[in-house]
């Protein structure tokens, strides 16, 4: 997916927790699309999208939820 984006010349940050990724979000860059995965560790899913929410400028910011992998429990 990485290289989708960027072959389209989209910034792409890739963090490694839910909390870089809320500090990823503030700053000069306008963020235009978030790919989040279910699994990002640091606090759950919910909460997240939550404390983006908070934000007035990312109250109609696209998110889209995805997950590696399916575990039984989810099916």
């Amino acid at each position: 997916m990485e290289s989708v984006l960027r072959a389209i010349d989209a910034r792409v940050e890739i963090v490694l927790s839910a909390e870089a990724a809320l500090a990823s979000m503030t700053g000069t860059h306008r963020t235009r699309l978030v790919l989040l995965d279910v699994r990002l560790p640091g606090m759950e899913t919910g909460q997240l999208l939550a404390n983006i929410r908070i934000d007035p400028d990312s109250e109609r910011l696209p998110i889209a939820l995805i997950a590696e992998k399916v575990t039984p429990e989810w099916a």
